[in-house]
């Protein structure tokens, strides 16, 4: 899926990246910590599908 360059621009995406942005952070701040390896294995597939969704920004725009 590709957005728009009017939908990139949109306030509710970027209300949604900022929140994603704050997301990986905090799953980032999380796997730093002591954890076992499903602890691990599970927080990095989470930031996976969180960075997943960011790269819909940065796909090449779908023409309006």
């Amino acid at each position: 899926m590709n957005l728009t360059e009017s939908e990139k621009s949109h306030f509710v995406w970027q209300k949604i990246e900022k929140h994603l942005q704050n997301r990986v952070s905090i799953l980032r701040a999380k796997n730093d910590g002591p954890l076992d390896a499903m602890q691990t294995a599970t927080i990095r597939g989470q930031i996976a599908e969180v960075k997943a969704l960011l790269s819909y920004s940065t796909m090449p725009p779908q023409k309006d």
